[in-house]
């Protein structure tokens, strides 16, 4: 894994391609980077949204995505199935490429899976925009993550459907733990 002081221009650039090869940044949102003591933050900002993807100087990756409804109004409260999976597929992909990028000596070979919805509490879980009425979870909590415990898998194991999949259900069985399924 590189050091702090070995972070320059050129692996900055490439952890900046990756964001974008892997989809999670579009060309349309310039990307911001800036190198803290144990991580790099790249901040894409765009018209309507900003993300926050980081890799940490340990290994650490964490993808960022939008994956609520279309419509203005309650959009902002739906967690949409198809954008979860989309996320999830391209953090994967945005990962990989970070440790092609950085671990040069294959040092990454286990990985530890979470998905996570930030203000869950106001968010439904949702196949297809609604329209004008939903209902709202009763019990979700702040951040609602899952598996309850992260999924531990191979790095080769990273993109295969069946590794997204079982996160993308891990959540959507969350939701609906806590009520939260339309």
């Amino acid at each position: 894994m590189p050091s702090r002081s070995a972070i320059g221009d050129r692996l900055v650039d490439e952890l900046a391609a990756a964001a974008r090869a892997s989809g999670l940044v579009p060309q349309s949102m310039g990307i911001e980077v800036g190198v803290e003591a144990d991580r790099v933050r790249l901040t894409a900002q765009g018209p309507r949204e900003t993300l926050n993807l980081i890799v940490g100087l340990d290994g650490s990756v964490v993808g960022e995505g939008e994956v609520g409804g279309d419509q203005m109004g309650l959009g902002g409260m739906m967690v949409r199935a198809d954008r979860v999976r989309e996320v999830i597929s391209r953090t994967a992909e945005f990962a990989e490429r970070v440790w092609q990028a950085i671990d040069a000596r294959d040092e990454v070979r286990n990985v530890l899976m979470v998905a996570a919805v930030p203000e869950a509490e106001h968010k439904s879980w949702v196949d297809r925009d609604l329209g004008n009425s939903m209902s709202m979870p009763m019990s979700m909590p702040h951040v609602l993550m899952a598996p309850d415990q992260p999924l531990r898998i191979r790095r080769a194991d990273l993109g295969r459907a069946e590794t997204l999949d079982r996160v993308h259900a891990e959540l959507r069985r969350a939701f609906e733990l806590a009520g939260g399924v339309q």
